[in-house]
């Protein structure tokens, strides 16, 4: 419910102002088969590659697999700021599942400071805070984690310290988040938690980030409803 209640707001938010959208599904003909290191402004990993092994839509995703930490960082073309939310599906096969490894989404500021992160383990531990993924805390778990796919996602405002993440559905507070300006990007990751030589294969799919910044009318509306809140409160 909570995680409804934070996608509505931004919904809301980008019907009334400057909205951006980024959604990436990997198909052809702008994604072939092969690395994805190069191919419509990522920069990824060895071991990160566009696959027609299986897809949640079309006929494509990225495929991540070999031991190391792997990461895909999407250039946007210049800094985020406002509301912003971020998804992807992630479908952990079962075959070579290992719960040491965490497969998620990692948010920047700068390219150099991490400002808040959310991955699934394959045992269904969810992980979710402003580390580096493996340093972030365990805030839950969900059953069944391999063999299906299963959205992986947050909604994050500059300037503020709390962000909602959210996993199969499952809603999770975070608070201590960086309270940053902008975020330069949101990055795919694979990492391991404790044994470096963790191996695994997953596949990632339907990634989309979304920025919407109120204009300044809305701004003010949106304070008005503010104040005219906190006068009731205090009544």
């Amino acid at each position: 419910m909570k995680k409804i209640a934070v996608l509505s707001l931004v919904a809301a938010l980008s019907s009334f102002g400057v909205a951006q959208t980024f959604n990436v599904g990997f198909e052809s003909p702008d994604y072939t088969t092969g690395a994805l290191n190069g191919q419509n402004g990522w920069f990824a990993s060895g071991g990160m590659d566009v696959s027609t092994d299986m897809a949640l839509s079309g006929t494509q995703s990225l495929k991540v697999s070999t031991i190391g930490d792997k990461l895909g960082f999407f250039n946007f073309g210049s800094p985020m700021s406002g509301n912003i939310t971020g998804m992807t599906s992630v479908f952990i096969d079962p075959s070579s599942a290992d719960p040491d490894r965490v497969y998620g989404l990692q948010v920047w500021s700068g390219g150099f400071t991490s400002v808040l992160n959310v991955s699934i383990a394959a045992d269904g531990s969810v992980r979710g805070g402003n580390g580096l993924v493996f340093d972030d805390p365990v805030l839950g778990s969900i059953s069944n984690a391999t063999g299906r796919w299963i959205e992986v996602g947050f909604a994050f405002t500059t300037g503020t310290s709390d962000a909602v993440l959210s996993v199969d559905g499952q809603s999770f507070n975070v608070s201590g988040i960086g309270n940053v300006a902008d975020i330069s990007d949101v990055d795919i990751v694979s990492r391991w938690i404790n044994n470096s030589g963790t191996e695994g294969v997953a596949y990632f799919d339907d990634y989309m980030v979304t920025n919407a910044v109120p204009e300044p009318a809305t701004l003010l509306g949106l304070s008005a409803l503010g104040a005219l809140a906190l006068r009731r409160r205090k009544k």
